[in-house]
């Protein structure tokens, strides 16, 4: 009651009390200011999501992993004007460094990748692995001795609320062990995250294949960021691909498949799904395939392809994938997906198009429609190379793009 906070960032699925009730409580009790914004943390951003938790009580929400741009947004929309501090300008803000972290020994440097701390790493360059195999070990001394005081603390806690307990039909001393039990869950929970690194700490490769690369450092010779270890699968070229939670019905393992080359559209190859991951790919950024502004997104699942021949398809060629084997006649001109397409209130039609790292509203003239595939045929306004965002109504002109994957089903080699 005496203490004020701007927000509260209360976690859906707690043990004994599930965020909805400890906020039910928390306003009974009056515990909470009528000012202070209530945001659910959830793994379960699934459609009318949203809708649930304003019904609920809260004011927004943010599903996990936790996207650091939401976050951001969201700490900038509920905090006090007061409370919220320029950015420094650029030439006051600390300067990288611009050499790779130096090796503390034979087993120990730290990482750029992530801003974490390798502990070892048990690959080199050249060596053949199983999948299952570890390739290196994050270091989580931080989160052992982190897990340790905070299970002190929480001991602390319970010896409070049995020193209170004597007391427990005043009802301030009543509200008091809410307080102190409410606290033992919030710290309850980041046991668990503590824990999950600790369990997460060994990285292991999920094939079999060639260690194509070690950097001790995170970074190439460019300064650039790069994966701690490379793995090159053995066996079988395949494609990794991913598709939307709206398109994932269109698939299934075994499905012939044609690849087109993004560079060359004479160049093909043949092949078959081979694999679709059931849960979407985890990642801190947005999903979406363009964007800058905020909405809701859809889900990206993981799937494979493994191909026929692999002849003249260079490692890491950014490829489209399309249902069918392309037997029997393939379609003229240029197909997309109709869910990429929009139809304005003056009847023409648009899609979102980046151009120069910014988001352009380009029209677009469709041709012939193909129900069964959920495509349209596109006469003028985009080509092979073009990259396109999935609509949004957030979205608009001049917004900053990133590229976070190709148009349709199209991903990246790897073997």
């Amino acid at each position: 009651r005496t203490k004020h906070y701007d927000i509260v960032f209360l976690d859906h699925m707690m043990p004994e009390m599930d965020g909805i009730e400890t906020l039910e409580k928390l306003k009974e009790e009056k515990l909470i200011n009528d000012d202070t914004a209530i945001i659910a943390l959830t793994a379960n951003a699934v459609l009318g999501a949203k809708e649930k938790y304003l019904e609920a009580g809260f004011n927004d929400y943010l599903s996990k992993p936790i996207d650091t741009a939401k976050l951001e947004e969201l700490l900038l929309r509920y905090l006090p004007p007061e409370k919220i501090r320029e950015p420094l300008p650029e030439e006051e803000k600390p300067k990288p460094e611009t050499t790779a972290p130096k090796k503390q020994d034979s087993e120990s440097w730290i990482s750029k990748l992530e801003g974490q701390t390798i502990s070892k790493i048990y690959v080199t360059q050249g060596q053949t692995v199983n999948a299952g195999d570890a390739l290196f070990e994050y270091d989580v001394t931080e989160a052992r001795n982190n897990m340790q005081m905070t299970n002190l603390e929480i001991e602390g806690l319970n010896q409070q609320i049995n020193a209170l307990s004597g007391s427990a039909s005043d009802p301030n001393v009543k509200i008091e062990i809410i307080q102190l039990q409410t606290e033992i869950q919030s710290k309850r929970m980041e046991i668990q995250g503590y824990q999950q690194q600790i369990d997460q700490s060994v990285v292991k490769t999920s094939f079999s294949g060639i260690v194509k690369s070690v950097s001790e450092s995170g970074y190439d010779s460019q300064g650039m960021e790069a994966p701690i270890v490379s793995v090159m699968e053995s066996g079988e070229y395949r494609i990794k691909c991913k598709i939307n939670e709206q398109q994932i019905h269109l698939i299934n393992v075994g499905d012939p498949v044609t690849v087109r080359s993004r560079v060359d559209e004479t160049k093909t190859w043949t092949g078959k799904v081979t694999k679709i991951e059931t849960e979407p790919a985890s990642s801190n950024q947005n999903d979406m395939y363009y964007g800058g502004g905020g909405g809701d997104t859809a889900s990206q699942y993981p799937f494979y392809v493994a191909l026929d021949t692999t002849e003249d398809l260079m490692l890491g060629q950014h490829v489209i994938v399309e249902p069918g084997s392309g037997e029997g006649g393939s379609k003229e001109g240029l197909w997309v997906d109709q869910s990429l397409i929009v139809m304005d209130e003056d009847g023409t039609f648009y899609a979102w198009v980046g151009e120069n790292g910014k988001l352009k509203k380009r029209i677009v003239e469709i041709g012939d429609i193909d129900d069964e595939n959920f495509t349209f045929q596109v006469l003028s306004g985009l080509s092979m190379s073009d990259m396109v965002a999935w609509p949004d109504d957030t979205y608009q002109e001049g917004m900053k793009v990133m590229e976070m994957s190709s148009m349709s089903f199209s991903e990246d080699m790897e073997g």
